[in-house]
């Protein structure tokens, strides 16, 4: 068993990784219950899982709680922002769904392009959360330069336009909801995790010029 345990092999750093995946999922929770400090706790979930997860720096606790006070004005706005969109997605999808006008083929062509639209919008807000978490910039050029991000780098977007629709179809056709308080100790960190590879290739291109601007 202590050989298991050991951080030397595969099977213990294995452990290690699912342990702090657990831990940073919890300190997400924790900072969202206010939900104005989602967006915040978000951003911070973000820098947390490249830096400590996926790069192995500094301590988990120390970067989270970094992270979420140097993020806390421009996330929580942003956060706010988000989740009013959700709920008039919601309220627009139940009433689109219920209507007989979306039915046929223009119908079907319709929800299409809403969906895309709507899944469109928040890989949009990927880009956020994650340009707040790794740079410094005004809110005005944060939401310019992650739309630009958004409609010029076609790949990661379309990866990450990918990663929403399933999760979104998986709750909705597998009932994943009952199961919300058990998918909460891993799901936040884990669906976190699959986004960094896509947006940080796109960030690597403007990092140079990022650094210069934070220097100035």
């Amino acid at each position: 068993m202590k050989g298991l345990l050991n951080l030397e092999t595969k099977f213990g750093r294995l452990l290690h990784k699912l342990g702090q995946c657990v831990q940073l999922s919890v300190f997400w929770l924790l900072c969202s219950l206010p939900i104005v400090t989602s967006g915040a706790a978000s951003c911070a979930l973000y820098a947390t899982a490249r830096k400590v997860l996926r790069d192995e720096e500094g301590k988990l606790f120390d970067n989270y709680w970094k992270s979420f006070k140097g993020c806390l004005k421009q996330g929580s706005l942003v956060g706010v922002a988000t989740l009013l969109f959700c709920l008039v997605v919601a309220y627009c999808s139940l009433l689109l769904l219920s209507l007989d006008l979306l039915s046929g083929t223009i119908g079907t062509v319709l929800l299409f392009l809403y969906f895309g639209v709507v899944i469109l919008l928040l890989v949009w807000v990927h880009y956020i959360y994650a340009y707040i978490a790794r740079f410094e910039d005004s809110l005005k050029t944060v939401l310019r330069n992650t739309i630009f991000m958004t409609l010029m780098h076609s790949i990661p977007t379309i990866k990450l336009g990918a990663q929403v629709f399933v999760v979104c179809a998986a709750f909705y056709y597998l009932d994943l909801i009952r199961l919300i308080p058990t998918l909460v100790l891993m799901l936040p960190c884990a669906y976190c995790m699959l986004t960094i590879k896509p947006i940080e290739s796109v960030f690597e291109i403007y990092k140079p010029s990022e650094e210069q601007e934070t220097e100035e």
